[in-house]
């Protein structure tokens, strides 16, 4: 597969000035070190976006906090993805492109992994087509997806010849590495089998195209086989911000200014086929704050429709909370008779009801209101209680007022009492714990945000030493944030090297919004932070501290349940850790 040489990407960034490219679009004005203009990406008055020419950086300041370097910009400003805005520099910069095709062995992971699942998508995809594999196209058909569907979407299916799809892979000489990672194939009793035997298949994209997972589904309900599984995190897919059906649904979000927010495949593909093409997935019940961040990059305007039973409306309050966490206040859409999406739409008057209840949609705060049994005791205090500590979370203090207007409404009290109640929980409340324990004893958030956070500016650091010692002994899984373990993924490479990162062309590679924003958070942080080596072996027992002292804590809970026979192996276990903990600082004394 042809792509754009990193070489090439590399020599693209680093020839852009980001003052010329952001003065293409907007007006800057030079005031001290840095540039300044009002913020293109929302409505504001005074300038408060900041273009340094030395770091090569844009930062808001105001209300939305838009970080980024060149690539970033452009594509947030021009709306395209990463290849069209290399393009538009490689242009405005008279830099050739040579597209160039590397043996996929010299290649990194992350390509390889993104030529394998497109390989693999278009083997499940043919293999629908064929006659042998007819009861899957049928089952389709049955569920009354139609053939336009099935293409646009690129549903295939996975028969039980796992044979067949290992051999074409093995044709095109990928790593070991690689193909272990993308997690197609298991190694069982009788050799290797497809994760996804005898499954329909819907390939899962990114916004771009490329398809970087896989979700699958039996097409009996087998209450021995998993109904729907799908594909592990890895190098290029993380469950946790993807959107399914984005990459197709981008350009109607565009276009009607706001967008569906439903479970599954299955409902996305009926929306778009019932007309509502602004649609995309959250593969689950629950939306996270990454998806909620991806997802404002489109619109603001967003409808969740989650299953209409029980499970479904407190699937929904909750998104719709995260979604007020990142100052939208979304729309809650119910299905009638505890339907899904898919269901609904099936029936004859589903797209007529849907097309009214848009008009009738309630927000996050009412829809919650809503659905509590008043009857109950207590209910409408638990109801306030909770709500309130879900405004609480919210940064925006503009947006936080406006909430708890809505909320003063709803329950009919005083706006200066709720906001009396958030301001209370705001406050940090006073210590009563002593000198010395106050050493030891750090708010378990804040303790991770802190580590996490030196760790990851020792990475960005210059300070050759302190990274080496970070790439030998640092393991990946011993960070908690899902955002420090994206950002460590990226910069693992570069540790071990005598050269500076290359942060400028990670930040502009770099698509999450709030992943970006913490890598320049923390590199315009570092007039703050002095770095060394004896910091980053202190940074290292801190974390392996934090790990051995979570497992003897698994141990101890397990004492409660466990026979006479095995609490003392279980005490040797716990001893054994201890004594490891004792001995971290021996284990990097020679370093």
């Amino acid at each position: 597969m042809s792509r754009i040489p990193e070489q090439t990407i590399s020599r693209i960034i680093e020839t852009a000035d980001i003052v010329e490219v952001i003065s293409s679009r907007i007006e800057l004005k030079k005031r001290g070190l840095n540039f300044w203009a009002l913020c293109p990406f929302h409505d504001e008055k005074t300038p408060s976006f900041s273009v340094s020419p030395s770091k090569q950086i844009y930062s808001c300041f105001g209300g939305c906090g838009a970080k980024g370097g060149v690539v970033n910009f452009l594509m947030q400003y021009d709306k395209i993805q990463f290849v069209e805005a290399i393009e538009k520099l490689a242009n405005m910069y008279n830099i050739e492109i040579k597209l160039d095709e590397k043996s996929f062995q010299s290649r990194n992971i992350k390509s390889q992994l993104l030529e394998i699942y497109k390989i693999t998508s278009n083997y499940y995809r043919n293999q629908i087509k064929k006659e042998i594999n007819l009861e899957y196209f049928n089952y389709l058909l049955k569920r009354k997806i139609n053939q336009e569907m099935i293409e646009l979407y690129e549903i295939g299916c996975s028969n039980k010849d796992s044979e067949e799809l290992l051999n074409l892979l093995r044709k095109n000489k990928f790593s070991a590495e690689a193909m272990k990672k993308s997690g197609l194939f298991i190694n069982g009793k009788n050799g290797y089998f497809e994760t996804f035997n005898s499954r329909v298949i819907f390939p899962i994209k990114n916004p771009a195209g490329d398809v970087i997972a896989f979700a699958g589904r039996v097409l009996d309900d087998n209450p021995k086989t998993r109904k729907f599984i799908n594909s592990y995190d890895s190098p290029i897919y993380y469950k946790s911000k993807n959107l399914y059906g984005l990459d197709i649904a981008k350009n109607y979000i565009n276009k009607e200014k706001n967008v569906f927010l439903v479970e599954g495949q299955w409902d996305v593909v009926r929306m778009h086929q019932s007309g509502f093409k602004n649609v995309v997935s959250i593969g689950g019940t629950s939306l996270t704050d990454l998806q909620a961040t991806i997802i404002k990059q489109y619109t603001s305007n967003i409808f969740v429709l989650l299953d209409g039973d029980s499970a479904g409306k407190k699937a929904a309050i909750r998104s719709g909370y995260t979604l007020l966490k990142n100052s939208i206040d979304c729309k809650i859409i119910c299905p009638p008779n505890n339907f899904d999406p898919d269901d609904w739409l099936l029936t004859e008057t589903g797209k007529k009801e849907l097309t009214e209840k848009i008009k009738n949609a309630r927000s996050t705060i009412h829809f919650h209101f809503d659905n509590i049994d008043k009857s109950e005791n207590n209910a409408i205090n638990n109801f306030i209680e909770e709500s309130i500590n879900h405004i609480v979370e919210i940064k925006d203090p503009i947006f936080r007022e406006l909430i708890a207007k809505s909320l003063s409404n709803i329950i009919d009290v005083k706006q200066e009492n709720i906001l009396q109640s958030i301001e209370n929980k705001l406050k940090p409340r006073p210590s009563f714990i002593t000198k010395d324990k106050k050493e030891k004893i750090i708010s378990s958030k804040g303790s991770i945000n802190l580590i996490e956070d030196d760790l990851i500016r020792l990475c960005l650091s210059n300070e050759f030493d302190a990274r080496k010692i970070i790439f030998k002994y640092m393991n990946k899984d011993w960070l908690i944030s899902v955002i420090h373990q994206i950002i460590f993924d990226e910069i693992y490479v570069h540790l071990n090297s005598d050269y500076e990162i290359p942060l400028d062309l990670i930040i502009n590679k770099t698509e999450d919004d709030s992943v970006r924003n913490k890598i320049i958070e923390l590199y315009e942080d570092d007039s703050k932070f002095s770095p060394c080596k004896e910091m980053a072996i202190d940074c290292l027992i801190r974390f392996e501290k934090r790990v051995l002292k979570k497992d003897i804590q698994i141990l101890r809970n397990k004492i409660k349940d466990a026979r006479s026979d095995e609490i003392n192996s279980i005490i040797s276990q716990i001893s054994n850790i201890e004594k490891n903990i004792n001995e971290l600082n021996l284990k990097y004394k020679n370093e």
